[in-house]
C-alpha cells in the first residue's frame, strides 16, 4: 500500500514527544521498529530513492554509508510549541529529523527508521530526543513505502476493519473520499466498488472525509456487515461486504520469487564490482575512521584515476 505525500505530511505535523498521538499505530512489524523492505534493490539504490522522496517533500537530505537522514519542517505553531516544551530558554530552535539505516539482505535492502528532535544550548551542548509516538512510527513507515519499499513479511495490523482502498489526496489535506486504487486483496473491490466512486455514508451514517468513514467502520465488529453508499455518475449506490481485518503480510510485494534467487551480479557486492566513484567513497570512509592516512588515501585515489 503506497502512502500519499498528504498522509505523510499530516502525520509529521504531530511530533511532540509529550503530545497524545492522534492516530493509533497502523503497523505491527516483526522487529517492533519502523521498517520496510526495498525489493531487488541495493543499499545505494534504496538510499537514492529515499533521498529523492525527501527532496520531493521539500526536506533536506544528507547521506553517509548505509544511512540517509532528512531534516523536515513542521508548521509554525507546532515549531513554537516544540521550542517551548523541549528546548531550554537559551538554545537553538529545535530541528526535526528522520533517519534511515540501510541493511543489505540478499537481493533486498531492509530500511529501519527513527525520528528525533535536536537542539544546541548556548553552551554548545548538543541534545537529541527520539520520537516514539504512534504518529512518528506510522509516518516513518509511510515515507519508506512512498519511496518504493514494501512491508516486510510478518507485518501485522490492528484489528480494525479493512477496506483495501487508497483515496485521492488533495492539496488541503482534507482526506477526500474518492477512490483512487485498490489493494490486493480488497473486500471493497470484491463488493463492486470501482475507482472514482465517492464514499458518502457508512451504515447509514454520513461521512465527509476518510477519517470519519473509517471511524464508523472501525466501531463495527469483525464479521459483521458493512454497507457503504457511494456517488457514481450522479447516482447513489450501495455496496455491502463482511467486515474483516487486514491480512498479515505473507510475501514481499513485487517479489515474484525473483528476489529469492541466488545473487549473481544484480548490484555491486564486492570490491571488484564497485565503480571508481564508489571505490573513492569507500576510501574516504576509511580515511575518516583513521584506518588509512591522508597520504595513503591520495595514493590509492591517484591509482584509481591513473594519475600516479
Amino acid at each position: 500500500m503506497k502512502a500519499t505525500s498528504a498522509k505523510i505530511f499530516a502525520l509529521l505535523l504531530v511530533v511532540l514527544p509529550s503530545a497524545t498521538a492522534l492516530a493509533a499505530r497502523e503497523y505491527q512489524t516483526p522487529s517492533g521498529r519502523p521498517e520496510a523492505v526495498f525489493v531487488n534493490t541495493s543499499p545505494e539504490e534504496a538510499s537514492n530513492k529515499i533521498a529523492a522522496l525527501c527532496v520531493k517533500q521539500g526536506w533536506t537530505p544528507s547521506r553517509q554509508s548505509m544511512q540517509v537522514t532528512c531534516e523536515y519542517k513542521i508548521n509554525g505553531f507546532s515549531q513554537a510549541l516544540t521550542n517551548v516544551l523541549t528546548a531550554p530558554r537559551y538554545a537553538t530552535s529545535v530541528r526535526h529529523f528522520i533517519s534511515f539505516n540501510l541493511i543489505q539482505d540478499g537481493r533486498q535492502t531492509l530500511a529501519q527508521a527513527r525520528q528525533y528532535q535536536a537542539f544546541t544550548t548556548a553552551f554548545g551542548q548538543y541534545n537529541e530526543t527520539e520520537l516514539a509516538n504512534d504518529n512518528a512510527f506510522n509516518s516513518s513507515i509511510d515515507v519508506m513505502l512512498a519511496s518504493g519499499a514494501v512491508l516486510p513479511i510478518g507485518t501485522r495490523f490492528p484489528d480494525k476493519s479493512w477496506w483495501g482502498i487508497e483515496f485521492f489526496p488533495d492539496a488541503n489535506l482534507k482526506s477526500p473520499t474518492k477512490i483512487a486504487s485498490f489493494n490486493n486483496p480488497s473486500p471493497a473491490k470484491l463488493s463492486g466498488l470501482i475507482i472514482g466512486d465517492e464514499v458518502v455514508a457508512v451504515n447509514g451514517k454520513k461521512c465527509k472525509n476518510i477519517k470519519e468513514c473509517f471511524k464508523i467502520s472501525d466501531a463495527l465488529n469483525i464479521g459483521s456487515d458493512i454497507i457503504v453508499q457511494v456517488i457514481r455518475e450522479k447516482q447513489i449506490l450501495e455496496f455491502k461486504w463482511i467486515v474483516s481485518k487486514r491480512p498479515d503480510v505473507a510475501e514481499l510485494e513485487g517479489c515474484n520469487n525473483i528476489c529469492l534467487d541466488p545473487i549473481k551480479n544484480s548490484f555491486p557486492l564486492s570490491r571488484q564490482d564497485l565503480s571508481i566513484a564508489e571505490e573513492i567513497e569507500r576510501l574516504e570512509l576509511l580515511r575518516e575512521k583513521g584506518i588509512i592516512t591522508e597520504q595513503e588515501f591520495q595514493a590509492a585515489k591517484n591509482k584509481l584515476l591513473d594519475l600516479n
